[in-house]
């Protein structure tokens, strides 16, 4: 790629993490910075007046009496002839007493109507409470020339306080277009304030109906949209252009959609009908109350009221688009309500005279398949819980919304959640999936969350999936709801390998004697053992040494099932079996039932200890546990990132650039974890001598950061444009409670190209790459390069002789493709992903120090 433009804002400390942040405050009070304020006075200039003329002059007008204030009106609608609602605000001078009036005029039109004289609907405020109500209200309302003049009597008992702010609302039709102005005044203020703002009607510009596809495959599944479409009437079979008006669309209206040779279901909720008002705004979006599919169509019942003057669009799911053709036309027709009723382009213009509004011919293609499909489980293990990557090349545009279809190999559980990228357009975001049911829980759903171009790589991580319990060669396929031709491709499951484990009985006190808590784990149940007592009903039963006193309670057992938890609970019974020579026994039978081969833990309390010695506990109904064994997920311990807290018989030490920095105190641990809050892991220390060079440190309570040469030395950083100049990310410092010994080298610091550090960023001609563990991962797109850039905070420089993109990554590189949200952590030269955050941060790891790479590159996936 060539000339990419990176912007470094998110070095700034509000886009950094805390330990960042700490990071910049200390360069800052190193530098010095300060702030300059520069203020003044303004300057006042006076002049002498001239000697006036004796003339005749008029003073401003002034009141007599009262007037309301702060008088405003507002309308939901500008549209002339549409529904809106007024809104009047004022401040009521010296109030209004029971049974006193309000009175509205609006100037500028000829035959506004305030109120409908059929259907009021006027409601006032006063203070925030309710004063009048629309069935409390009486009015009454004129017209003369270019006036009209609406008045409102307060019934008995209601009253607006003096100096009470009041809101009255009321619903009306809109006179023809103009600018209109409103004055107002009260039985007692009663001379009329003018409000201070004007509004101004207009006629609606008809706007075009539309109508789309949302796939044009012939035969598959799509979504049809009509819309933009409002309904006018008239009475006369003949009609001119001056008979119709606009009219509503009651509850039970019946609206026909069609499409010539395509299929419609008769589910309404696939079916939504929106209502817009003039100026775009949604009024509402309901399903109708009913679908009814017919022969290339659907009759759909309105479920709630339009009022006239208000524009339908519907969208019908899960429509299949006919299987021959090249176009198609979609049709909306409406049922008459009153005489002859059509349906025509939204603007309040010119209504229909011979048929209804006219839709676009949509275009329609053959069915294609996706390319290039791969499937890789990040665990190929049998019957691990894992994620599945799958990427491919659409052939056909995606909108939102639409849908990916995966199959995975029999026997496989897929979660309901996904990863979505589209690596051309540079998109990701989380998708929903949809799993399948019982047998069919391999085959799942991915809504697409942002659209997709045709020709677009994509990549998907399938989060949760559980993988199947037969190993070997396995298929999956994959469609879209636009290219709708399945694609297939391989992948292969290994066997987990297994191992039986010796039954165990542990104490919580072994004192003779004593009473004590006996847990047995690591057994299964050799048979089924189904609710309910009888003579053959299965046992579970537990013999311990003569002198081992049991309680025979049921309270004081619990069968724990680890495979199915509704197994676990008290048994149903317990009973004393003497039938062992020399034993103490009990038989359980249980309250819950449990399948054979469960995983199970008994635990008894109160259990009296016998003599001290070496007692071993007979077990029937019961087999050794066989558990399967996933391969060694690496751990800090092994691969030694930075940031690792790896600890020792009782030292700890906290790792960076593959070394082990001793933590002497408690105390000064506690300071570590505190901005670097990862768990600590048993193990052995690294036996490396010295930090891999580029790895950044810094004292804990110091406010220098060090950088390692390729000398071994350690280079302090005289400042933080100095630190971010050289190429080095304020994200890759890691916090340790000591030099560890290191020597100190002498001169400037040497650059992120020299040392290959981790997270920067290097420029080779034109061609960028980002490092982590010694490797260069290559960036092909602006996209990348601003992903790249936002989770290192690197300043880009010029790399130093050619990149290592084939070297060997180092252990313990933390690494995240753009737009995934799979981590993966390096051992050995490959990747191995993590399955979830619980297991990042079980195995002792911190996304602290994750760099964004944009994909795996040559480093392949273990």
């Amino acid at each position: 790629m060539n000339k990419l433009k990176f912007d470094n804002s998110n070095t700034e400390e509000g886009g950094l993490s805390r330990r960042t942040g700490s990071f910049t405050k200390r360069f800052l009070a190193m530098t010095g910075a300060t702030a300059l304020v520069v203020g003044g006075v303004g300057s006042v200039f006076i002049g002498a007046t001239a000697a006036s003329a004796a003339t005749t002059i008029n003073t401003s007008n002034y009141i007599v009496g009262s007037q309301v204030t702060g008088l405003s009106v507002g309308l939901s609608n500008l549209t002339a002839g549409s529904n809106t609602v007024y809104t009047t605000s004022f401040v009521a001078t010296d109030g209004v007493g029971t049974a006193g009036t309000i009175t509205l005029k609006l100037t500028g039109g000829t035959t506004v109507q305030a109120i409908a004289a059929s259907t009021p609907s006027v409601a006032i405020t006063s203070g925030g409470n309710t004063v009048v109500a629309t069935s409390s209200i009486t009015y009454a309302s004129g017209v003369t020339t270019g006036v009209t003049t609406v008045a409102i009597k307060l019934p008995a008992g209601a009253s607006i306080a003096a100096g009470s702010a009041v809101s009255m609302t009321f619903t009306t039709a809109n006179d023809a277009a103009g600018t209109y102005t409103a004055t107002l005044a009260d039985s007692v203020d009663s001379v009329y304030a003018t409000a201070a703002n004007t509004f101004t009607v207009a006629t609606a510009a008809p706007a075009a109906t539309t109508d789309s596809l949302s796939s044009p495959v012939l035969g598959g599944p799509t979504k049809l949209t009509v819309g933009n479409v409002e309904l006018y009437s008239t009475t006369a079979p003949a009609a001119t252009t001056s008979s119709w008006t606009a009219a509503s669309f009651p509850i039970g209206t019946v609206l026909t959609l069609g499409l010539p040779n395509g299929t419609f279901t008769s589910t309404a909720t696939d079916y939504t009908i929106t209502v817009t008002n003039s100026a775009g705004t949604v009024i509402s979006t309901t399903n109708p109350t009913s679908a009814t599919a017919g022969t290339n169509n659907v009759d759909l019942v309105v479920s709630t009221a339009i009022p006239a003057g208000d524009y339908v669009s519907i969208s019908a799911a899960n429509v299949l688009n006919p299987g021959t053709g090249t176009t198609v036309t979609p049709t909306l027709t409406p049922a008459p309500t009153t005489g002859t009723d059509w349906l025509t382009g939204a603007g309040g213009g010119a209504a229909p005279t011979t048929s209804n509004a006219t839709f676009s011919a949509l275009s329609l293609g053959s069915p294609t398949a996706v390319t290039a499909l791969a499937v890789t489980p990040a665990s190929a293990t049998t019957g691990a819980s894992t994620s599945y990557s799958v990427g491919f090349k659409a052939v056909s545009a995606l909108s939102t919304s639409q849908l990916v279809h995966v199959t995975l190999a029999s026997g496989t559980v897929l979660g309901t959640s996904a990863y979505f990228v589209d690596t051309t357009a540079g998109t990701s975001g989380p998708a929903t999936v949809v799993p399948g049911v019982g047998a069919a829980a391999n085959t799942g759903t991915v809504s697409v969350p942002t659209a997709v171009t045709a020709g677009d790589s994509i990549s998907i991580t399938l989060l949760g999936v559980t993988n199947p319990s037969a190993a070997g060669s396995d298929s999956a396929s994959v469609y879209t709801d636009s290219d709708t031709i399945s694609t297939s491709a391989s992948y292969s499951l290994t066997a987990a390998s297994t191992t039986t484990s010796t039954p165990t009985v542990t104490l919580s006190s072994s004192l003779a004697g004593g009473a004590s808590t006996y847990t047995i784990s690591n057994v299964s149940a050799s048979a089924a053992f189904p609710v309910g007592v009888s003579s053959t009903t299965p046992q579970i039963g537990l013999y311990f040494p003569t002198g081992t006193g049991l309680p025979t309670a049921t309270s004081q057992y619990t069968i724990t099932d680890l495979t199915n938890s509704s197994g676990t609970g008290a048994p149903a019974t317990v009973t004393v079996d003497t039938t062992v020579a020399g034993d103490t026994g009990v038989t359980l039978t249980v309250s819950k039932a449990i399948a054979q081969g469960d995983q199970l833990k008994i635990a008894i309390s109160n259990v009296i200890n016998p003599a001290a010695g070496t007692d071993v506990a007979t077990l029937s109904g019961l087999v050794a546990s066989t558990v399967s064994v996933a391969p060694t997920f690496p751990t800090t311990a092994m691969t030694y990132p930075n940031g690792a807290f790896v600890q020792s018989g009782a030292q700890i030490d906290v790792i960076a650039g593959g070394i082990g920095f001793g933590i002497s105190t408690q105390a000064a641990f506690g300071q570590l974890q505190a901005m670097n809050p990862a768990s600590v892991v048993t193990g052995t220390f690294p036996t490396a001598t010295g930090p891999r060079a580029g790895t950044l440190i810094q004292v804990a309570g110091s406010a220098g950061i060090w950088v390692v040469g390729t000398d071994g030395k350690i280079y302090q950083f005289s400042s933080a444009s100095q630190f971010m100049a050289d190429g080095y990310s304020p994200m890759q410092v890691v916090e340790v409670p000591s030099s560890g010994g290191l020597t100190a080298g002498t001169g400037v610091p040497p650059t992120a190209a020299t040392t290959m550090a981790d997270g920067s960023i290097q420029n080779f001609g034109g061609t960028f790459y980002v490092y982590d563990g010694g490797h260069a991962f290559g960036i092909s797109t602006q996209a990348q390069a601003a992903a790249v850039e936002a989770s290192t905070g690197s300043t880009v420089i010029t790399g130093s002789g050619s990149a290592p993109a084939s070297s060997t990554i180092a252990d313990g590189s933390l690494i995240q493709p753009v737009g995934s949200a799979g981590i993966y952590v390096t051992s050995g030269g490959s990747a191995n992903q993590f399955n979830s955050g619980t297991q990042l941060r079980a195995n002792g790891y911190t996304g602290m120090y994750v760099v964004a790479v944009p994909s795996l590159g040559s480093v392949t996936v273990a």
